[in-house]
C-alpha cells in the first residue's frame, strides 16, 4: 500500500468523506460504519430516513457480502449482465447488514458493483464494502467533476472532512438505474443510463446488449 492509499483509509477511518468519479457521475464514499453514515448526511443534508447504497468489491473480495443478500434468479441475471456497471439492485438482507443508513423499510439493501478504477482502488484500501451516494446536496443534480465538487462542498474541503480524487466519470450526469428486486417480480425506482426495457430484457432472460 502506498503512501496516498494510506492517508486515503486513514481519512475514511477518521470519519471523512471522500468524492470520487464512477462510470456514471461523482459520487461520496464513506466507511460501513454508522460513522460514516452520519458523515454522509452531514455532507448531503439528506433526511436520516433515506438509505445509502454499498459499493461492493468484485469477485471473491465480494462474496461474503453477496452471500448476506437474497438473490432471485431475475437479480442474478440482472447483476451478471450488468455488473461491473450501471444498474443498482435493492435486494432482500438475509443477516448481518442491518446498520441504520444502509436497509429501507422494507428490509432491502442497494448495492452495485463498479468497473472504475478509482472506485477499485477505494475498496481495495478499505477492503470492504463501502457507502456511496451521488455527489450533490439533497434533492440536487449530480455533479459530474471533481471541480464542481470543490464548488459546491468547498466548506467542508476547508475543514478537512472531504477530500477529492480526480477522474473522469463515464456517463456525465446520468445516474445509475434503480431496481427494487422484489420476490419473483422488479420495479424500477429510478430510470438512469439502463432503460426500463432493458432491465425487463435481462430479467425474463431474453437476449439483450448492454
Amino acid at each position: 500500500m502506498t503512501g496516498d492509499d494510506e492517508g486515503l483509509r486513514a481519512h475514511l477511518e477518521a470519519g471523512g468523506v471522500i468524492a470520487h468519479p464512477t462510470e456514471t457521475v461523482f459520487g461520496f464514499a464513506a466507511t460501513m460504519s454508522l460513522r460514516g453514515v452520519r458523515a454522509l448526511q452531514a455532507l448531503k443534508g439528506r433526511e436520516p430516513d433515506r438509505p445509502f447504497l454499498l459499493l461492493l468489491p468484485e469477485g471473491e473480495a465480494g462474496r461474503p457480502w453477496r452471500e448476506r443478500l437474497d438473490w432471485s434468479p431475475g437479480a442474478r441475471r440482472l447483476a451478471e449482465h450488468f455488473w461491473p456497471g450501471r444498474v443498482t439492485l435493492v435486494l432482500p438482507a438475509v443477516e448481518g447488514c442491518a446498520l441504520e443508513g444502509i436497509m429501507n423499510q422494507e428490509g432491502g439493501i442497494a448495492v452495485r458493483e463498479s468497473p472504475h478504477p478509482v472506485v477499485r482502488r477505494i475498496l481495495s484500501v478499505v477492503g470492504a464494502p463501502v457507502l456511496s451516494t451521488s455527489a450533490n446536496r439533497a434533492g440536487g443534480t449530480p455533479v459530474a467533476s471533481g471541480g464542481e465538487v470543490a464548488v459546491h462542498f468547498a466548506d467542508a474541503l476547508r475543514e478537512g472532512t472531504l477530500r477529492i480524487l480526480e477522474g473522469s466519470p463515464g456517463e456525465g450526469r446520468i445516474p445509475s438505474t434503480l431496481v427494487a428486486c422484489v420476490g419473483n417480480g422488479f420495479r424500477i425506482l429510478r430510470e438512469g443510463v439502463v432503460t426500463g426495457e432493458e432491465i425487463g430484457s435481462i430479467w425474463e432472460g431474453r437476449s439483450q446488449t448492454s
